[in-house]
């Protein structure tokens, strides 16, 4: 009987010993073998499953850290500082200028759709609640030439705005 070599144990055997695989001759027991790590590499790395023994491996290493971390921080001198504290929080808004006198983006798109469901073009829609904002805009200057409180130009302005709708 001829005898191959087997690629991974270098051992000669006979053709019924031997499986041909990926145009190598290996014995069964490395085949075994093989099917075996492979197995483990698919448990472990793949599926994330761990083995018992290791995990109480990690957890000593772990408390042996956390005794070296706890030796160190002991072994320190802390000096203690008196010091106030600083009171973080939120810090106050800057007032604008102009009070928020203005129509919001959903008031727009009420006014472009209530114009272009009047049978408006889109264009012709858009030019008239531009036209619209600058009205407002010339109400809230004029009363603010009359020195009006922001809360009676605020209702006048909303009045001025409901008209429109």
């Amino acid at each position: 009987m001829i005898k191959y070599k087997c690629i991974q144990c270098n051992k000669k055997k006979e053709r019924k010993e031997l499986i041909r695989i990926k145009r190598q001759w290996v014995c069964k027991l490395c085949k075994k073998e093989n099917h075996k790590n492979h197995r483990e590499f698919l448990k472990r790395d793949i599926l994330g499953i761990r083995k018992r023994a290791d995990i109480i491996k990690e957890w000593a290493k772990r408390r042996k850290l956390q005794k070296a971390i706890q030796k160190t921080m002991l072994k320190k001198e802390y000096k203690v500082i008196n010091f106030q504290p600083i009171i973080r929080g939120a810090k106050p808004s800057k007032l604008s200028k102009y009070h928020h006198h203005y129509l919001t983006r959903v008031e727009k798109e009420v006014l472009y759709k209530k114009y272009v469901h009047e049978g408006l073009t889109s264009g012709d829609a858009n030019r008239k609640v531009k036209f619209l904002i600058n009205q407002l805009f010339e109400l809230v200057e004029k009363l603010k030439k009359k020195n009006l409180s922001d809360e009676e130009i605020n209702i006048r302005f909303k009045e001025s705005f409901a008209k429109l709708q």
